[in-house]
């Protein structure tokens, strides 16, 4: 009994309760946060441990503000959230949400107003109009930040995830953003560059207007009414991004218009409506508008090309694409750019349309060197990897489906492959609209992940039965009198 007493009282001595996990703290006033901000000198880190912090809140001096445990900044849907207006400030880890709802205050969740050099990094924000807004905001950071706006609101009333007006050198990287208007959308904003984000959800992923010089470089752009749209834009880059699954009324992965020095080089546009869609570009003589080593594969319409816009196309690999390339019509952009406007589908039955062609300075090939398709069937004897006889892009499904939309529901199956096989056994059935290239490739200049092969041998039996048959017997076969004068000479 003794034993068993000093070992009990051996137990208590050694034993310590475990630590307390502590809940969220109470909800704070901003002066609490304010008027620490307002105590710290210049340049000082303010860390700011977790709780809920009611905004707005204002940083107007050069400190920068840590987050320790995620703390909230609540805006209260009043107003702006969090205002810079200090050089050289930063904000990083915590949840900011709450800002104002109404569009015409342009509230957001972080605003920079006026000030340079600002690092806005790590922060998770949420429930807010606007994300990140910068507003004449040269050589901002915005880096590593979680922006969800607004999955609960249609994406006509959601407001931006970066907003950037008249801010240069500013670089915005690693961002994952989803339900939003635009994930970036860059106004009169030159020299910027947007890298290695993640935008899904939204209305457009990346959208540049009046923005030069500016780098679009290993983004992924997913499930948005558009990619990358670029309008009044020159001297840009858009490099290894993967946009795929763009649907809806635009459904492009990247849409240029009206712009000159376009350079689109080694991305994966891949299963949109309209892989990519030209118009109006190179606006200005000597410029130029060049796709280079780009995979388009299982698109709707790989290219669609307005009559005014001649670009260059080379080194690119066209695979599957329910079309490769579609002349459009005033019709089908007035569409696509009713969607940039916040109207609807239906707009563009308002537009008087107009006949449609091919641009005629259209370049599909560069020193020899053309295209990766996957449906030609040409040879190379020389061995040089470049097919020996050109590739012709016949269009005939291309215009029905341009003149009777409906027929794009035949995508894929037997009969867009029975046309096909009709304009391959008679160039006759697809004179009219049609490109060549002079210089087919016969391996895809980049790894596609697949064979790239064409349909199978059964699909090409049966719709040669379907069409190629009919034909040949309505061309071959003489009728009895012919066969009668035959014999009879």
């Amino acid at each position: 009994m003794r034993w068993g007493l000093w070992a009990l009282a051996f137990l208590l001595l050694i034993w310590r309760p475990s630590p307390t996990v502590r809940a969220a703290g109470p909800e704070l006033p901003s002066q609490a946060l304010q008027e620490r901000i307002d105590a710290a000198p210049p340049g000082a880190t303010l860390e700011v441990e977790g709780g809920i912090y009611m905004g707005p809140i204002s940083l107007h001096k050069p400190i920068h503000l840590v987050g320790k445990g995620w703390p909230v900044i609540d805006g209260r849907e009043e107003g702006d959230v969090v205002t810079i207006t200090a050089s050289g400030a930063s904000i990083s880890g915590f949840v900011i949400r709450g800002s104002s709802w109404s569009p015409s205050q342009e509230p957001a969740a972080v605003k920079v107003k006026e000030a340079k050099q600002v690092t806005v990094r790590g922060n998770r924000i949420e429930n807010s109009f606007f994300g990140i807004y910068l507003i004449d905001a040269d050589e901002a950071m915005v880096e590593g930040n979680q922006v969800s706006l607004a999955p609960h609101r249609p994406v006509s009333r959601r407001g931006h995830g970066v907003y950037a007006w008249e801010t240069s050198e500013a670089i915005f990287r690693g961002n994952v953003i989803s339900y939003t208007s635009d994930g970036f959308y860059l106004d009169h904003s030159d020299s910027n560059a947007i890298l290695d984000n993640t935008v899904r959800h939204g209305r457009f992923g990346i959208h540049l207007m009046y923005s030069d010089d500016v780098e679009v470089i290993g983004n992924i752009l997913r499930e948005n009414l558009a990619g990358v749209v670029q309008m009044f834009s020159h001297r840009l880059l858009v490099q290894r991004n993967e946009i795929s699954d763009h649907r809806g009324a635009s459904g492009v992965g990247i849409l240029v218009k009206d712009s000159d020095d376009l350079f689109v080089v080694d991305n994966k546009v891949v299963g949109n409506v309209y892989g990519i869609t030209a118009d109006g570009s190179p606006q200005s003589v000597g410029s130029t508008v060049v796709f280079q080593r780009n995979l388009l594969a299982s698109n709707q319409v790989g290219i669609g090309l307005m009559p005014n816009a001649p670009i260059s196309v080379f080194e690119n690999a066209f695979v599957d694409n329910g079309i490769q390339v579609q002349a459009l019509g005033r019709g089908v952009m007035s569409r696509l750019m009713a969607v940039h406007g916040g109207g609807g589908a239906h707009h563009h039955h308002a537009v008087q349309e107009e006949p449609v062609s091919l641009p005629a300075g259209v370049a599909l090939a560069s020193e020899g060197r053309g295209n990766y398709w996957s449906d030609y069937r040409g040879y190379d004897l020389d061995g040089d990897g470049v097919g020996d006889i050109p590739y012709r892009l016949t269009s005939l499904f291309a215009r029905l489906s341009r003149e009777q939309p409906s027929a794009s529901a035949f995508l894929y199956t037997l009969a867009h492959e029975a046309l096909g096989v009709a304009e391959r056994l008679f160039p006759m059935v697809g004179a009219g609209e049609a490109l060549e290239d002079p210089a087919p490739l016969m391996e895809p200049p980049l790894a596609l992940g697949g064979d790239g092969e064409g349909p199978s041998l059964a699909m090409v039996v049966v719709s040669l039965a379907m069409v190629g048959l009919p034909v040949y017997l309505a061309l071959s076969l003489r009728p009895p009198w012919r066969r009668r004068h035959a014999h009879g000479a």
